[in-house]
């Protein structure tokens, strides 16, 4: 009886897949489906600025291409000189993005971005084929240049990444002996490449170092100990502020309610401006994270006006791209609040929707402009 119901449970599932598969978008839908009556209201304002208040950039269309360029013909002196200028707090694209952080994706991924764990699933699959090829650019560039912090970093990043695609893109409870295993060896590469790199020196080998012991799962005193260093290092390195969000999750390392306890830290008059844009940094990983619905419980600690006023420095601060605007609808949509800013948002990006922020789901990003319109008035 045993091969039969191995066979007829193959069978329901491929019979259940396809419904499987229609409901994923309504998972990250609007809440049109919820019977009360709502009307958003105007909620907080938002004033566009003329042009950001610092000398910020917009990502240009080929910047990984020409990184994976200069990687490919051997361009190490420019490469390094490209590291160097980045590593500087002025050195920001468009919305606070890090040149670094971008410079580094690009290095080691030749495909358009770089892979990282996602909320739902993993979509930091790794090809083999994708990792030996930057593997082999890389070592090259080290032999060349054996003092290079920018090659050391990168390497460590790479085999970080190939860990990752190996373990998969789940929670820690959700991940088995056999994958920690192999994870842990292809993690010791990583750890061997920032061994005698000086963490004060670039601010992406203390990021780096906090993913490794993340997912190796040394504990919280290590993962503060290393955040210690990111702020007494690299205070302006916006990246750090999401990525401790992430990690003081209960998903993670974190306890109840710390989450909501940090936000309030980042949010205070005495961090001003930089404060609340690290603030806006932190919303935007747990709206990574955290299915909508849940994202304004009293046990986040999200709130929409400040959330709007954070995107507002940010805004004034460095400009805004169209993912900022996109989030900034979604989260309204979430709060079912603040019409006057969703039209903004809208406004801004004219049809331009963010997979990112929906989860690949066009049809999730259609039925939240649906509901807005419905609750609007």
């Amino acid at each position: 009886m045993r091969p039969l119901t191995f066979v007829l449970g193959l069978l329901l599932a491929a019979c259940l897949w396809p419904t499987w598969q229609a409901l994923q978008p309504l998972l990250h839908a609007a809440p049109s489906m919820d019977a009360k009556r709502i009307v958003m209201d105007a909620g907080p304002s938002f004033t566009l600025h003329p042009k950001p208040l610092k000398p910020v950039q917009a990502e240009p269309n080929d910047f990984y291409h020409s990184i994976q360029a200069d990687l490919a013909n051997g361009s190490y002196d420019a490469l390094d000189q490209m590291a160097e200028s980045f590593r500087h707090p002025d050195a920001l694209f468009r919305a606070g993005i890090p040149k670094l952080s971008i410079f580094y994706k690009a290095l080691i991924d030749p495909r358009s971005g770089g892979p990282t764990p996602g909320p739902d699933q993993c979509d930091c699959l790794y090809p083999d084929a994708d990792f030996n090829l930057v593997r082999a650019q890389l070592e090259d560039w080290i032999k060349a240049r054996p003092s290079t912090l920018t090659a050391k970093i990168a390497l460590a990043k790479l085999w970080l990444a190939y860990s990752w695609s190996e373990r998969g893109g789940g929670w820690n409870r959700q991940t088995n002996d056999d994958l920690w295993r192999a994870t842990k060896e292809r993690l010791k590469h990583a750890e061997y490449y920032l061994i005698d790199v000086d963490p004060s020196q670039d601010p992406e080998a203390l990021y780096t170092a906090t993913e490794i012991a993340a997912i190796r799962k040394d504990g919280r005193d290590r993962l503060e100990a290393i955040y210690r260093d990111e702020l007494r290092y690299f205070p302006w390195y916006y990246p750090y502020y999401s990525q401790h969000t992430r990690y003081i999750e209960q998903k993670w390392f974190g306890e109840p309610g710390e989450v909501a306890q940090y936000l309030k830290t980042l949010s205070t008059p005495e961090t001003g401006i930089d404060g609340m844009v690290d603030y806006s940094f932190a919303i935007n990983q747990l709206r990574q994270d955290t299915p909508r619905n849940l994202l304004f419980k009293e046990s986040i600690g999200m709130d929409f006006p400040t959330i709007v006023a954070a995107y507002q420095v940010r805004e004034a601060q460095y400009g805004l791209r169209d993912r900022d605007w996109n989030t900034i609808f979604f989260l309204a949509i979430g709060a079912e609040s603040g019409r006057n800013v969703a039209d903004l948002a809208l406004a801004q990006t004219n049809g331009r929707w963010s997979p990112d922020v929906w989860h690949d789901y066009y049809s999730s990003y259609e039925a939240d402009i649906a509901w807005f319109r419905k609750h609007r008035e």
